[in-house]
């Protein structure tokens, strides 16, 4: 491959990343608003976002057919809390 492909096919690499981030954060956005927690598989082990944002063992919903009680609320507050602290509010 020559040199100015490679580049090229860099660029449209780095490109379709950016488009498929942006995709993975909207769907991340999604489901915080829905009450769904984000689940992340880090070396073998599934972590679950709790409502303030961390990352925990437990699964919030385990057992149940509807998020926790108090979880779509305490979701919120804890986005409204990264969003500020990251300056997104403003």
């Amino acid at each position: 491959m020559s040199e100015s492909n490679s580049n090229g096919y860099h660029a449209r690499s780095e490109n379709f990343t950016r488009i498929f981030n942006r995709g993975v954060r909207e769907a991340q956005e999604h489901s915080r608003r829905m009450g769904v927690p984000n689940v992340y598989s880090i070396l073998g082990h599934l972590y679950y976002e709790q409502p303030d944002g961390t990352l925990g063992l437990n699964d919030p919903w385990e057992g149940r057919d509807t998020p926790p009680p108090g979880w779509a609320e305490k979701l919120a507050e804890g986005a409204a809390r990264r969003a500020e602290s990251s300056g997104a509010g403003s």
